[in-house]
């Protein structure tokens, strides 16, 4: 995008201008009435709108913005704004215009097709100081967007005419409700606009069993986990974790900066707290030292995606455009001659159709067409560029109607690109081939990458996520970060090393110098630095050379039944008291049963009473645990000691056909060896009548091979559904 510097100058002035003499007039005479070119016809012109105004005692804010046509598309075009200041300056005279800018030098390139926003904020003692002797008043301003289009084709928006700029009330005749509270946490929505609410893309949480952690996110030595609930916590130091308060039970996802926080709702709002010394809130307030323990909404909706970095705020909007606020992006005031950060959203030029973002110190963004595109940031410093190669980069700003923003420029190897990743200052993207691409390398650093589900970088050094749930780390190893046991000068982010302690991972997160990682249980772990702040977060203030566990989030009881296919009968059996849990929480289901186990469940679930002092069998004597059980078994000819003879192998774990046959006795079935029919059918050796009952009536099946396999394995999980089956049995 390329802008000329006197675009902001130009526009500053007329705004300002009109600013104050319009709010000295409470009424225009009718030849002030709002008007329209007639060249070309309204459904071809470009709408340009003021579609917000703020006041409060310290500031003035405008929002204006225009769409292009539907229905046509350009690479790029120019967008020129002609501006102009009319006023009376005595009763009965004809308006004048008093000042006039310059259409030449007001050229924005734009590219893509999709509505730009443009939010200016300036000084109300600027106002007051510098125009309030003036005594002008009865003005407006008159402004007409030419849109010059590659073709050569001059195409203006309406004419636009607006009064009452500085006074907070509506704009007259254009059906803006402006605010009045400054501390208000949604915009003013002018009918016919902005966009109708839409249904956001993400899923509200919804009542759970298993309250769990499902995200966790970090940056600095901030740290966030998000649980199935809505809810949100956050750690960093030795008090350990805390929910935190404030929020609605909606939240889809968050995100951790360096000092303040982000989390986004199912309805595509954002919240955010933490410092706001940067304005990184978006809530319209810049305070320096303002520390918001309680949440407040950003003045943005429609969110598709959120991300926190450092002291600045980047969201994804549900049509494609990013937009951003905070530390890298300024308001500028060249009378003043100084510049502050953005404490509202704007949309960041010259990027639209994102399909995804990326942190890091240069952000990233996908496009629909896979390509990756990066926005700068204001800062000059050494940028990463490969392994042990770091090159100083200055960051140019340039300038939009009195906005600071950085570039948007194309990574040139990064294309047909279906994932991004990044956080620190490694990137990385996999590309539609099935290749992982860091930023700075000239070859892929893996040639096959289908299995990569996460990336998540640190300062310098990488999480990768597998989908066997296996983590791999690269990069810096001066702080423990890599998790290997040890620390080391190397900083190799071609060579990836498995972290052997984890297993069972469905998330992973970079810190500054340390690592955190969510298992499938909800527990969170974490390694690398730490000081006496307790900024790991486990409690202690040590440093962590191998993964520890983060306290406060313990794995729910039974959460390994949660999405399993057996889930239904298993939950019902362990609410019951019939299937137990192990000491970590977990029921196990794709464990092996043993015979005694199956056989107290089946006991259990038949309610058939206990038989104390027998013993049937030399290795279930009376003393143990399933003895009576066993011997119910026995007494009630679901166990036939013949088949075992001495002894019963409690401990062994029971096989489908042992299974078939207890629950056709527990049923009272008859033999029925007509029903067999399975491929496998001369590997039944025993039994072969009761199997054949429970088969025919549905306790047991075969599967999708035509196979029974009767000498596998039984799992916990085919026990209950079997057992649940047996319950529900009606002859």
């Amino acid at each position: 995008m390329v802008i000329k510097s006197r675009l902001f100058k130009h526009f500053l002035i007329v705004l300002m201008l009109i600013a104050l003499i319009t709010g000295l007039s409470p009424a225009l005479p009718s030849a002030f009435a709002e008007k329209a070119s007639d060249e070309v016809t309204a459904s071809k012109q470009p709408e340009l709108t003021l579609f917000d105004a703020s006041f409060n005692s310290d500031v003035v804010m405008y929002r204006l913005g225009y769409t292009f046509p539907a229905g046509t598309s350009y690479d790029y075009f120019d967008a020129v704004l002609d501006a102009r200041i009319e006023f009376i300056e005595e009763a009965g005279s004809e308006p004048a215009v008093y000042y006039r800018n310059d259409p030449n030098v007001n050229a924005v390139r734009v590219t893509g097709d999709s509505s730009i926003y443009i939010n200016l904020t300036l000084p109300r003692s600027f106002f007051d100081e510098q125009f309030i002797e003036k005594k002008l008043n009865q003005g407006r301003l008159v402004f007409t967007l030419h849109v010059l289009t590659p073709d050569g084709k001059d195409i203006p928006s309406q004419e636009q005419t607006y009064v009452d700029l500085v006074d907070p009330k509506p704009l007259a005749g254009s059906g803006i409700t402006t605010k009045s509270n400054p501390t208000s946490t949604a915009p003013a929505t002018p009918t016919g606009t902005l966009p109708a609410k839409q249904s956001s893309v993400n899923k509200a949480p919804s009542a759970t069993r298993y309250p769990k952690v499902i995200s966790i996110s970090t940056f600095g030595f901030n740290h966030l986990a998000l649980k199935n609930d809505g809810s949100v916590w956050e750690w960093g130091n030795t008090e350990g974790a805390k929910q935190v308060s404030g929020l609605p039970s909606n939240i889809v996802k968050v995100a951790a900066g360096t000092r303040h926080r982000l989390a986004l709702d199912s309805d595509g709002n954002v919240w955010a707290w933490g410092m706001n010394d940067a304005g990184q809130l978006g809530n319209d307030i810049y305070g320096y030292e303002s520390f918001y323990t309680t949440p407040v909404k950003a003045q943005i909706e429609h969110v598709k995606d959120i991300l926190a970095f450092d002291n600045t705020s980047y969201v994804l909007k549900e049509d494609g455009t990013v937009w951003i606020w905070g530390d890298e992006v300024f308001v500028s005031n060249s009378i003043m001659e100084s510049t502050k950060p953005l404490e509202y959203p704007i949309q960041i030029p010259g990027i639209n159709h994102v399909t995804s973002i990326a942190g890091g110190y240069k952000m990233l963004m996908l496009k629909n067409d896979g390509t990756v595109w990066y926005y700068q940031g204001k800062d000059s410093g050494m940028e990463f560029t490969g392994p042990h190669r770091m090159q100083y980069v200055i960051s140019p700003m340039f300038e939009i109607l009195g906005i600071r923003f950085a570039s948007v420029d194309p990574i040139p190897e990064f294309t047909k690109v279906a994932k991004i990743w990044g956080g620190g200052d490694p990137r990385y993207a996999l590309k539609q081939d099935g290749t992982l691409w860091m930023w700075g390398e000239s070859q892929p650093i893996l040639k096959k990458a289908t299995d990569v589900v996460k990336i998540s970088s640190g300062h310098f050094h990488t999480l990768l996520l597998k989908k066997d749930g296996t983590v791999w780390t690269s990069g810096s190893n001066r702080q423990g970060e890599l998790g290997l046991g040890y620390t080391d000068e190397a900083e190799d982010y071609r060579k990836f090393h498995r972290v052997t302690a984890i297993k069972d991972a469905v998330d992973v997160a970079g810190g500054l110098t340390n690592s955190y990682v969510l298992k499938r249980d909800g527990t969170v772990w974490a390694w690398g630095y730490n000081d006496k702040r307790g900024v790991l977060g486990d409690g202690t203030t040590s440093k962590r050379l191998v993964p520890v566990r983060i306290p406060g989030f313990s794995p729910p009881l039974g959460y390994d039944m949660e999405g399993h296919w057996a889930q239904s009968a298993m939950e019902r059996l362990y609410d019951q008291s019939i299937l137990g849990g192990y000491s970590d929480r977990s029921v196990k289901p794709n464990s092996a049963i043993t015979r005694e186990q199956f056989v107290k469940m089946l006991v259990q679930a038949k309610g058939l009473a206990i038989v104390k002092g027998r013993t049937s069998f030399s290795d279930v004597t009376a003393k143990r645990w399933s003895n009576g059980a066993i011997e119910a078994a026995v007494a009630n000819g679901i166990i036939q000691p013949n088949e075992y003879g001495a002894r019963f192998l409690p401990e062994m774990n029971i096989t489908r056909s042992e299974i078939a046959a207890m629950a056709a006795r527990a049923l009272g079935l008859q033999p029925n060896e007509s029903a067999l029919a399975f491929r496998d059918n001369a590997d039944i050796k025993n039994q072969r009548g009761y199997i054949g009952a429970a088969v025919e009536a549905g306790i047991i099946g075969g599967f999708k091979d035509g196979t029974f396999r009767p000498n596998q394995t039984a799992t916990r999980a085919e026990a209950a559904v079997i057992i649940t089956r047996i319950m529900d049995y009606v002859k």
